[in-house]
């Protein structure tokens, strides 16, 4: 069989499992959905702290030096879920 589908593009068939697929987007919603919530209020207590990260990335980003990494981490983890999401 994989010899016959490989003679031709318009000979491959392969099972998309459109249900499967769909549940893992669901899934992975409800996981950036969670990761969104806990960016912002982790977003909220360092301005409470006075922590300029909202303001500037260049700060941002240096904060994954410091002893406050969390709000850069956790956002580096949001972009890791949105590329899988949006593949």
């Amino acid at each position: 069989m994989a010899r016959m589908m490989g003679l031709s593009d318009n000979m491959a068939i392969f099972r998309r499992f459109n249900d499967l697929n769909m549940l893992s987007l669901l899934e992975l919603q409800a996981e950036i959905q969670m990761l969104r919530e806990t960016f912002y209020t982790q977003c909220q207590e360092d301005q409470d702290q006075k922590y300029k990260y909202s303001t500037s990335m260049k700060t941002l980003r240096e904060s994954a030096s410091t002893n406050r990494p969390e709000q850069y981490k956790q956002l580096l983890l949001i972009r890791e879920r949105m590329a899988q999401y949006s593949q």
